[in-house]
């Protein structure tokens, strides 16, 4: 028999963390305080790449330490590049040792940086399926019985630009455990599974909106979209996971590049 189990969609929830205090009576500055303990965050997983850091004015009431203290902290963790600085939009966690990965400056998170918008996804839902659910484009990826689909928005600015479904093989069960939304999913790989992308393929096609496409992305029912099947692959060319997306070219532009070189 084969079970199925879902996550339904459900309410974001403030994110709950433990309250460490600073130590007044230490030698150490309250300015290196409070970066060790915002670098311990990132490095746990607990902040991932892309997320927003709390606001200045919480950290200072947070932790009772002037902007001074918390401005010195935020530029010692820019400075070691855990962090860095968006001009009238906050601060948000780097991508460190890139130059290891390259493939996680090359996803959606990333790319909207670079281009100045601010990505945010929201997981609708996660659940296992019989493999032979999977698309037919990426079937032969599942020889096993069940594969782990998560479905999820990906928005630019808080406007909703791409509808997604990811399968992953039941190796990433443990992905159902874990809070995904705002969360690269490159880089969640890196962190959680030491999985290095070393390349992907796409397929690409225009296809309509369907209710569930149309009630997701805010578009009419029946609209073109683009449809866009990636397979994606790590080392030794072992596959990690297939997705397909429905985007929104109206307000996003699907961007590849291909390297020529021996």
């Amino acid at each position: 028999m084969i079970l199925r189990r879902a996550l339904p969609a459900r309410a974001k929830q403030p994110e709950r963390r433990t309250m460490q205090k600073l130590d007044r009576q230490s030698q150490t500055p309250m300015y290196k305080q409070l970066a060790d303990l915002l670098r311990g965050r990132i490095e746990e997983g607990a902040l991932g790449y892309g997320n927003r850091i709390t606001p200045e004015n919480a950290l200072v009431e947070e932790y009772g330490v002037s902007r001074v203290t918390v401005r010195k902290a935020i530029d010692l963790l820019v400075e070691e590049n855990y962090l860095f600085r968006k001009q009238g939009k906050g601060t948000f966690v780097s991508l460190r040792n890139a130059s290891s990965n390259r493939a996680l400056e090359q996803g959606f998170t990333a790319e909207s940086f670079r281009d100045g918008a601010i990505p945010t996804t929201q997981v609708l839902a996660k659940t296992i399926l019989p493999a032979e659910e999977c698309p037919a484009e990426g079937r032969a990826n599942f020889p096993g019985a069940e594969l782990l689909m998560v479905v999820c928005v990906r928005c630019l600015n808080g406007v909703p630009v791409i509808y997604e479904q990811d399968y992953f093989p039941m190796r990433f069960a443990e992905l159902l455990d874990i809070r995904m939304d705002n969360r690269s999913v490159f880089s969640l790989l890196s962190d959680r599974f030491g999985v290095c992308v070393t390349g992907y393929s796409y397929m690409f096609a225009v296809a309509e909106a369907t209710g569930e496409h149309a009630r997701a992305l805010n578009v009419p029912a029946g609209r073109p979209l683009l449809r866009v099947c990636q397979t994606v692959r790590g080392g030794s060319d072992q596959f990690v996971f297939f997705n397909t997306q429905m985007v929104r070219t109206d307000v996003y532009k699907y961007r590849t590049s291909m390297n020529l070189e021996p």
